[in-house]
């Protein structure tokens, strides 16, 4: 108990723990910075950005995009890789698996896409 008139005691700065010695320190992880599409995307990145994911099939053509009520995968809390997933093409008589995917960052976007414009660069999943 602190009286008037007496001097407060500071506590000794503890030393960081995030942080090993002789190392600098980062202003941002490098996972808050890199991008929200390429060849590190995940299902749960299309689901928090409320986008979707565009499928091109390279034989014949074909476009379809997939969202969270029609994707299970597309959801908060999956890890899993986009790219760890095999698509096929949704025409019955192609059925390849040989497709371009995008990652569109809004529906709109995806409406767009699916009409036969292109998307911005950079939103092809390598």
């Amino acid at each position: 108990m602190l009286h008037k008139g007496s001097p407060r005691k500071r506590l000794a700065a503890a030393p960081d723990s995030a942080q090993l010695p002789g190392m600098a320190r980062e202003l941002m992880p490098s996972w808050m910075v890199t991008p929200a599409y390429g060849r590190e995307l995940l299902f749960e990145r299309i689901a928090i950005n409320e986008g979707a994911l565009c499928i091109e099939c390279k034989d014949c053509g074909r476009r379809s995009a997939l969202i969270r009520e029609n994707c299970k995968h597309i959801r908060p809390g999956n890890k899993q890789l986009v790219k760890s997933v095999t698509f096929r093409c949704s025409n019955r008589c192609c059925g390849s698996t040989d497709v371009r995917l995008y990652n569109a960052h809004t529906e709109d976007e995806a409406t767009m896409w699916l009409a036969g414009d292109r998307l911005p660069s950079g939103q092809q999943v390598n």
